[in-house]
């Protein structure tokens, strides 16, 4: 057999090939180029959008027997998924540009390898690898209020489609024209795409959709087009288009015309007047707008009358507010079903006021709807004449030793059901209501004494019943005046009335011995029975006695009866889930400590001095505190809390600012606060006033926020209530309302006041140790109480309400955590510390 020696040199030189040559070659592909050019990533990096859906980026390989490219994403480093990216060519299938749909992909962060593969699959080039692609996503849930994203992951909403392509595989995920010849072009040059309702499965709303935000995702090249519509009925289209060549354009915001209910549709029609080229939408995000239930709101002067029948009561609905509408535009109905007085205004249109008499001193229920342009409806309901029996005068009197021949005192007479001793609740409402009642000049009601019986007051001395006083020839009434506090007028124990139907029973709170001489005493000492005003105590005696009918000549009655512990209404003061600070003490030895069950604090309260008459909720009180500064100008407002940076609230560069010199405060605040800083500033200004009711409302929009902060270059007089929207936040937390008020004044409340919120930081005027003061209001001549719902900081407080009934505080500070969840802008510091520091705050003494 003969051997080719041609024949085995060229084997040898293949199989030296195969071995050597092709194995190098394979090592020696270079990786292809990747360069990450944009799309939505770029446009935010998951920010403002809630996933990275789109990301473009170009690829190329100039390695010779090109055939396709192979491109995969990790989340973890270890295992690959396969990627289908959208890709076009630039300038043959080794140069593409791609468009990568990251929607459906949770992860914080993505690695992205890619290779070209030569030579019908026999080679592939090494990988081009990158770890770098950081990824913001966020939960719809998390994102905004009433946000809807169509990402074609899945074609749930998909109704009709005309030659139109919904491609759900990873990497692409979007909506375009059919191909005639698919997978490759040309393509058709019209397609419809149509969304059933949106809302069909929303059971947590069905309020009417009033307005829209759409944005897409997108990729329009020359001659093509892609009009979307939207629709809050299926049947009527609004068009909306968005200009070629931007991938994520700006989004777009219109109203409905007539809101038809709670739906939404939405359509996009694609055209294209080259075939080898389609439109791409890669996303369709839509914030709709939803009308909101106003929230009705009412008061009403007087709130009580028991004397004179023929009072006209003033109801006013200012208060009252609407996102979308005034208290014009809205319409109010005051209506009261009690028999005795049933009236119905029927609904009318910006009449958020009311006049009533009811010809009677009697409790009445009164009702308001309030019902918005578009039908949504919220109503309130209060009282008047409101028989407050834990109201008034309490606590006791006392007469040891009674007068005349059989000698009977009085002992212990209660002068309410809810009655304090020695600083303890008693409470014995329920079983047999009675107590003093006060208004701006008379006092009048029940007392009990267990010897004497009824003890009746002024006008509750019914002259029918237990006739005229002696000496008189009117009722009887207890008169007391407000600028020295002198009490004049009758009372009478109506048992004694049996006794001696003409005199029997009756107390003389002031007037002259049967030998004229006065029993009130000199001049700096009133021994008649009088009201302390600065005490809050009703004190002095009183004188009962009447002839005995068995012994002509001689007298009998309870005597001298004393009000030394009787107490004018002393109210207490209650700070709900917070801890209360004071620099210098807590309390004082006038202060009622709360009642049974209740009290000052719901945690600690921390103290540098005393503390007196104040209780915690969990018994942990501790005197002599001293880690809490205020803070001021001299340590740049810090202390341990964090620090209150002035500079960087008023700057205007890290915080969006409105500066005003205007006075008036509730005419320049928005409704939505939108993460401003108010500042209010004039050099001619000593005080800013809040006179209108009004609503702080929750942030609607996408990315807007809730919150805001105030400034106030002095005092700022607070004369009428302001609110929160009263409505939850469901999404992103950003949209809460939270307001912060930081005044370098004093805060002086109107006694009218009864509602105000926020989170008040008083700083006071540096230099004027009296500054700084927060200032509840004085309202003995119409008690109220006084709601704060937030946190209060101040160098002192001045705690003034008289309202008691039924055992409630006169003022309520309840911290309500929105300082903390949603900061106002410029207080981020201070909010890490809340935790530890939740509520009400006071640095100087407290008063009462």
């Amino acid at each position: 057999m003969k051997i080719n020696f041609l024949t085995v040199f060229l084997f040898s030189i293949l199989l030296f090939t195969a071995i050597f040559i092709l194995p190098d070659f394979a090592l020696a592909i270079t990786a292809p180029t990747v360069s990450f050019v944009g799309g939505d990533n770029s446009q935010g990096g998951g920010f403002y959008d809630p996933y990275d859906s789109l990301i473009v980026f170009k690829i190329s390989t100039a390695e010779p027997r090109f055939d396709y490219f192979e491109m995969q994403y990790s989340d973890n480093g270890q295992s690959w998924s396969d990627i289908a990216a959208d890709c076009e060519e630039i300038s043959g299938p080794s140069n593409l540009s791609c468009y990568w749909s990251t929607t459906g992909i949770f992860a914080l962060k993505l690695w992205f390898r890619a290779r070209s593969i030569h030579n019908e699959a026999s080679s592939q080039s090494q990988f081009y690898d990158t770890s770098n692609l950081s990824l913001s996503h966020r939960n719809l849930v998390n994102y905004t209020t009433n946000f809807f994203t169509e990402s074609f992951d899945t074609a749930e909403f998909e109704s009709e489609m005309t030659t139109a392509n919904w491609d759900i595989n990873i990497g692409r995920k979007l909506l375009e024209l059919n191909s005639d010849e698919p997978p490759l072009p040309p393509y058709q040059d019209y397609g419809l795409a149509l969304s059933t309702n949106l809302l069909a499965g929303d059971q947590s709303s069905d309020a009417i959709v009033t307005g829209v935000i759409v944005q897409p995702v997108q990729v329009i090249g020359a001659g093509q087009s892609v009009d979307y519509k939207v629709s809050d009925d299926g049947i009527n289209w609004q068009s909306i288009s968005f200009p070629a060549g931007q991938i994520v354009p700006a989004a777009q915001e219109f109203d409905f015309e007539n809101p038809a209910g709670h739906q939404l549709f939405w359509r996009a029609e694609l055209s294209t007047n080259n075939n080898q080229k389609t439109p791409r939408v890669y996303q369709v995000r839509i914030n709709w707008k939803e009308n909101h239930t106003p929230q009705a709101c009412f008061t009403v002067e007087p709130t009580s009358n028991f004397l004179d029948p023929r009072q006209q009561y003033f109801f006013n609905a200012s208060c009252s507010g609407d996102y979308e509408d005034s208290l014009t535009e809205m319409k109010y109905r005051w209506y009261c079903e009690d028999a005795e007085h049933p009236f119905d205004t029927g609904f009318q249109t910006g009449g958020y006021t009311h006049t009533e008499q009811f010809n009677s001193t009697s409790t009445f229920v009164i009702n308001l709807e309030v019902e918005d342009t578009l039908g949504a409806q919220d109503q309130y309901q209060s009282s008047i004449n409101e028989e407050s029996l834990a109201g008034g005068i309490y606590g006791w009197m006392w007469g040891a030793v009674g007068y005349g021949s059989s000698k009977v005192g009085a002992g212990w007479t209660s002068l309410n059901c809810d009655n304090v001793y020695d600083g303890t609740s008693i409470n014995f409402c329920g079983y047999i209501d009675y107590g003093l009642q006060m208004d701006e000049q008379y006092i009048w009601g029940w007392a009990w004494n267990s010897y004497w019986g009824w003890l009746c007051f002024g006008a509750t001395c019914d002259y029918e019943l237990y006739g005229y006083p002696p000496r008189e020839t009117t009722e009887a009434r207890v008169i007391y005046s407000r600028s020295d506090g002198t009490v004049n007028g009758w009372g009478r124990f109506v048992n004694a009335a049996a006794i001696s139907q003409e005199a029997g029973g009756w107390l003389q709170l002031r007037g002259l011995l049967e030998s004229s001489e006065p029993w009130c005493g000199g001049e700096e000492v009133d021994l008649c029975t009088h009201l302390n005003f600065e005490e809050r105590t009703m004190e002095g005696f009183a004188w009962s006695a009447w002839t005995d009918p068995q012994y002509p000549g001689e007298k009998l009655g309870p005597g001298w009866q004393s009000f030394e512990y009787a107490y004018i209404n002393l109210p207490w003061l209650e700070t709900l889930y917070g801890t209360m600070y004071s620099q210098t003490g807590g309390g004082e030895g006038s202060n009622v400590a709360p009642p049974a069950g209740e009290f000052t604090a719901s945690y600690c309260i921390l103290s540098g001095g005393d503390i007196v008459n104040y209780e915690s909720g969990i018994g942990c009180s501790q005197e002599g505190y001293t880690q809490i500064a205020f803070p001021s100008a001299n340590n740049q407002y810090r202390n341990i809390l964090g620090i209150i940076d002035f500079d960087r609230i008023l700057d205007g560069d890290e915080y969006p600012q409105i500066l005003s010199s205007s006075d008036d405060v509730d005419g320049i605040l928005p409704n939505v606060l939108g993460g401003k800083v108010y500042y209010f500033t004039n050099e001619e200004l000593t005080d800013y006033i809040i006179n209108e009711p009004f609503i702080i409302f929750n942030a609607r929009n996408v990315d807007s926020s809730g919150a805001g902060t105030v400034v106030i270059d002095g005092n700022l007089r607070i004369n009428s209530d302001f609110y929160y929207e009263n409505v939850a936040v469901t999404s992103q937390i950003e949209n809460l309302a939270s307001i912060a008020w930081i005044v370098k004044g004093d805060v002086i409340i109107d006694p009218n006041v009864a509602n105000i919120v926020g989170a008040f930081i008083v700083l006071g005027q540096e230099g004027i140790i009296e500054s700084g003061q927060f200032k509840t209001g004085y309202d003995f001549n119409d008690p109220k109480k006084l709601l704060v719902k937030g946190l209060v900081m101040a160098k002192g407080m001045v705690f003034d309400r008289y309202y008691r009934v039924a055992g409630a505080s006169s003022e309520q500070i309840i911290y309500d955590g929105r300082a903390l969840v949603n900061t106002p802008p410029g207080l981020e510091d201070v909010a890490r510390a809340l935790p530890l520091w939740r509520e009400t705050f006071a640095t100087t003494q407290i008063e009462e």
